[in-house]
């Protein structure tokens, strides 16, 4: 995909979007979408190390996955942003329950 095309999906998300912070560990922006979901992370260096954020990441797709399997007809575009650093597996599976809750 190209970069403005990655970019128009971005602002199309954020346009009709809706949004909930999560027991301070996450900020979700998500819309329910018609074609297809994507993932965006929000994750800056303040919120640690390469290797941290890159498990924050693996641990944010593995729900995403999870929540919205390929075989599903709903599918859900999805922002995410980290509030702190060090957040626990825990932590993240009880903010995706949640957002789950929210989409039903």
């Amino acid at each position: 995909m190209s970069k403005a095309a990655v970019s128009y999906h971005f602002k199309h998300l954020l346009e009709g979007s809706q949004s909930f912070s999560c027991n301070s560990c996450l900020f979700f922006r998500y819309k329910v979408a018609l074609h297809e979901g994507s993932l965006y992370f929000m994750i800056n260096k303040n919120y640690g190390t390469s290797p941290e954020r890159n498990l924050l990441k693996r641990r944010v797709r593995c729900l995403y996955k999870k929540l919205c399997p390929k075989e599903d007809n709903q599918k859900v575009a999805l922002m995410v942003k980290p509030l702190k650093q060090q957040i626990k597996y825990g932590e993240l599976l009880a903010c995706f329950d949640l957002l789950n809750k929210k989409l039903a």
